[in-house]
């Protein structure tokens, strides 16, 4: 039995190509930009760097070891966890699960989520909408408002994650 990637890739081992696959489609990983996104004067986000509408469809999201990317999840997942990430800006359309954010250092979020949860992160900023309280520990220089992105599709995104838009506790 053999098991095919989305980018054409054939496996023999159902585990591999599950791996494979999970990288592929579920994560940014290692993303390293020369020019932090302010210093860049574009709004632009290269295709590699962006998950399209109906592309995640729920499932689980991995973010870790970027510097000065700028990210963007346009569609609903499920938990989402986001680690050591450095000057970035980091769009997450909509979690119907835990967003949680560790080890990250002067980065800028838009993020809507049932919970917010962050450990150990300094300067950064938060553009939330929450279901629950956020749940902060051992930060620094954290900076709130509320939930400030939209996209063609947004709200369906947001529905299909169980969020309803009127009902944010981003101040809490």
């Amino acid at each position: 039995m053999s098991f095919k990637a989305s980018d054409g890739t054939v496996f023999t081992d159902r585990q591999k190509w599950r791996l494979y696959e999970f990288e592929l489609s579920y994560t940014f990983k290692n993303i390293s930009v020369a020019t932090p996104p302010k210093a860049q004067g574009t709004t632009e986000v290269p295709p590699e760097h962006t998950k399209l509408p109906l592309t995640t469809d729920g499932q689980p999201f991995d973010i870790a070891d970027c510097t000065n990317a700028t990210l963007l999840v346009l569609d609903n997942t499920d938990q989402v966890q986001i680690d050591n990430v450095i000057g970035s800006r980091i769009f997450i359309a909509a979690s119907s699960e835990s967003v949680f954010v560790r080890d990250c250092k002067d980065c800028t979020f838009v993020i809507a989520c049932k919970q917010l949860r962050t450990r150990d992160c300094t300067n950064c900023t938060f553009y939330l909408y929450s279901k629950t309280e956020p749940i902060i520990e051992t930060s620094s220089g954290m900076r709130f408002g509320p939930f400030n992105g939209a996209f063609k599709g947004h709200k369906e995104a947001m529905l299909r994650a169980n969020l309803i838009p009127e009902h944010n506790l981003w101040f809490a």
